[in-house]
């Protein structure tokens, strides 16, 4: 009690104590908020031991911004999601399970030509358009003379 007391004193040296009681609770806020976010950016980032897991959920995540119901930017952002880690991180991402929305878009022909060549795109980043004998005969009915040039690239670099 005579500490707080001492606090509210108007000498000199109270002010003073006052001061570097304030400047020491500031200081000890500043560096705990500093540190949180630190501390919880570390505790988010997967460990190889939650690796598996959390590939798998980021892949169902994916698979539903693929969603037929989703909206055409939904579904342009699910299928960059496919390209940028297919690209980066290889066979740590199994996208094979998203392989028929990605078909879906591609040949649902009242999708814009951009929207299906990134769909074509992404197929490409999974594997899919190595061996794809459903792309190889789509040719002859594709609508869109600029997603059959596209197909037909993709198809010769297998």
């Amino acid at each position: 009690m005579t500490y707080l007391a001492s606090c509210f004193d108007t000498d000199a040296r109270s002010v003073s104590s006052l001061l570097r009681t304030l400047t020491a609770v500031v200081s000890v806020a500043l560096l705990m908020g500093l540190a949180a976010p630190a501390a919880q950016a570390q505790s988010t980032t997967p460990s190889s031991d939650d690796m598996p897991r959390w590939s798998n959920t980021f892949e169902q995540q994916v698979e539903r911004l693929l969603d037929a119901s989703a909206t055409e930017e939904m579904q342009a952002r699910g299928m960059q999601l496919v390209i940028e880690f297919s690209d980066q991180y290889g066979s740590t991402f199994n996208f094979s399970t998203v392989r028929p929305e990605l078909y879906d878009i591609l040949f649902n022909y009242t999708n814009s030509d951009d929207l299906r060549i990134l769909a074509l795109s992404a197929l490409n980043a999974t594997g899919a358009v190595a061996n794809s004998q459903t792309l190889a005969q789509s040719i002859e009915d594709e609508p869109s003379e600029r997603v059959e040039r596209h197909l037909k690239i993709a198809l010769e670099e297998k």
